[in-house]
This record gives structure tokens, sequence and C-alpha cells, in this order.
């Protein structure tokens, strides 16, 4: 199935002013997102990658973290239920194991690429971006808004809640239980070649 890329962006910086909307209130909304929403006819992703990564650097100033935390916590919760089909399909499959242990000693793999390691109460996650989607190799985030931004060029942290959300809500899908994710490295952050994760389960 092919994937329509203006259409996720479009979904996903809808998602982000309503949440800084909710939060921050309008004169918020309006200063980061600076009409954002509207893409142009031909989408460049390298352009709109740079494009919100500034956007997040103006809520950087204008929201404190614990507000910063909020909104995009919520964005990646959101985008975490379009792509629950991962999810899914791994909680279909702890239900064959007579445990959580049993499960989590074998689970390696989604079918996705994306790798687990079992190491004691934690589980490290890890991918490349472009794995998950073999015909944009170059991407250097998951997240279609920030995927083409140049190398060598960095986000501000706060995009990264975004992906530890949508982490937290794929694992707890799968578990039914509460879980702490922390986010380790990833390549729009500190130029890493994979996004490492840790899982506190």
């Amino acid at each position: 199935m092919a994937i329509d890329l203006r259409e996720m962006v479009k979904k996903a910086l809808g998602e982000l002013s309503r949440n800084i909307e909710k939060y921050s209130g309008s004169e918020v909304r309006k200063e980061v997102m600076r009409d954002g929403e509207n893409l142009p006819e031909v989408f460049d992703a390298a352009k709109g990658a740079l494009d919100y990564k500034d956007a997040l650097d103006r809520l950087d100033k204008l929201a404190d973290k614990p507000t910063r935390n909020k909104i995009m916590d919520d964005c990646g919760r959101a985008c975490q239920s379009l792509f629950d089909q991962e999810a899914l399909k791994a909680r279909e499959r702890r239900q064959t194991y007579a445990t959580e242990e049993a499960f989590l000693n074998d689970f390696k793999v989604f079918d996705n690429g994306t790798r687990i390691e079992r190491k004691g109460n934690d589980l490290i996650q890890s991918f490349k971006p472009g794995n998950l989607f073999p015909h944009l190799l170059e991407l250097r985030c998951a997240c279609m808004l920030l995927g083409g931004l140049p190398k060598g060029v960095c986000a501000s942290p706060t995009a990264c809640e975004c992906s530890r959300a949508f982490t937290q809500q794929r694992w707890e899908t799968i578990l039914g239980r509460p879980v702490d994710v922390e986010i380790v490295e990833t390549p729009i952050i500190n130029d890493s070649e994979e996004c490492v994760c840790i899982i506190h389960i």
C-alpha cells in the first residue's frame, strides 16, 4: 500500500496545532504554527522538516517543558492509534504465552524490523528510521514531519517526546498495563544511526 506522504503530514500538523491550542492557547498556536497547516502544492520533505524544526524551536521558547511534553505526548499517542496494527499483532502473540515473562524473553522483533532486546527489567528497542519505509531509506526520523531533516541538522529534544509517547502507548497496548519509556538516542537529536529507547517494564 502506497503512503500518502502529503496526507500524513497534514494530519500530523493538524494534531500538533490542536494540541498546542489545547494546552497553550490560540496565541501560542498562531506563533508556533505560523499558518504551517497549509501545505504547498508540491511538498518538499527537507524544507518541511526544517520548517517543523523551526516551529518546535518556537514552541520551546513559548511553552514550559511540562506543557511541551503534554502537547507532544498527545501527538505521539494519536499517531500510534493510526499505526497500531504492530501493537495489536504483538498483543495477540502475547496472549499465546502462559506468562508475560515468557513472551518478553521470546519477543525479539516487530514485523517492521524494530528490534527488541531484553535486559533485566528493561527492553531495549532500536531501529533505523529508513528501514521502516524501504522506499524512503534516507529518513532520519520515523515521523513524516522530520524524516527529511538534512544530515547534520539536529532538532529539539521536544520532537522525541512524541516518539516516547508513541512507544509508550504501543507497549501499554501490548502488555495491557502502564510502562515508562526513556529515549536514549535518535538521528534527529544526536545524529546517531538508530533510534534507541528503553522500555522500563
